[in-house]
This record gives C-alpha cells, structure tokens and sequence, in this order.
C-alpha cells in the first residue's frame, strides 16, 4: 500500500531565504550519520512551477513521478531483489524565490528474499521536470 502526502508550509521546516542548496528532508542512522535530501534552487527552478490552488494537477503526474523514482531507485538498491515505493508526498520548495515549486519526496521499502528491509535514508526527490536527487550522507 502506498500512502500519498500533500503537505504545507505550516509547522514544517524548508529551505532557508537566499536559497542555494538546502537540506530540506534527513535523518541519522544506526552509526549517527545524517542523511540528507539537499535540494538546489537552480534545479528546483527549472521545473515547470506550480500551487494547489490553481484547480490543475501538479505538472509531472504522480504516476509519471513513480515510474521515474522507481527507475533510479532500481539502479541504487541493486543488492536486493526489488524495492517498492513506501510513500509519496507533494512537497512545496519554500524559498522566496520559487514559491510555486513543489517537488515529490519519495520513501523506498527494498526487498530481499521476499523480506521488506525496512532503514534509514530510503528516499529521494522527483522535481518537476522529472529529475531525480537521491540522500546525502554527512560524517
């Protein structure tokens, strides 16, 4: 099953004004090493913009977004047997310069021998014009 998340800005965190990369989505893992989804805003800009009032679907579809996340994410957790999506949620880039961007974060379940293997650092984000930024980690 997966779940589909349409969040606002109240109570979350994101980009600082002034933009550049920012990290908007981490975690730590068992070894404490933060894992971080670091968004550029000149990437995030060249997606086509977007907000949910505007009575249209978001430009890349989420069926078009889960293609293209299931993709890369089938090149990165090659040691398993498969890797199924967890989570989608349509997230707004909050920086003052592109306040009609909103981009896909997407959480991954891998599979190894029928088992979901469940961890840290699962996700990535789909911009708009379909590219994809995977986690960072930071020692």
């Amino acid at each position: 099953m997966t779940a589909f998340i349409l969040l606002s800005s109240a109570g979350c965190s994101f980009a600082a004004p002034g933009c550049g990369k920012s990290s908007v989505y981490g975690t730590t893992d068992e070894k404490g090493r933060k894992i971080e989804l670091v968004l550029d805003s000149v990437a995030v800009q060249r997606g086509p913009g977007w907000s949910p009032g505007t009575n249209k679907e978001p430009p890349l579809s989420i069926a078009k977004a889960s293609r293209i996340a299931l993709a890369w994410a089938k090149g990165k957790y090659t040691r398993y047997d498969s890797v199924e999506i967890r989570e989608i949620s349509l997230v707004p880039y909050s920086c003052s310069m592109s306040q009609d961007h909103w981009y896909y974060r997407i959480e991954f379940t891998p599979v190894i021998d029928g088992n979901r293997a469940f961890g840290m650092g699962n996700f990535a984000a789909v911009l708009m014009d379909g590219s994809v930024v995977g986690p960072t980690t930071a020692k």
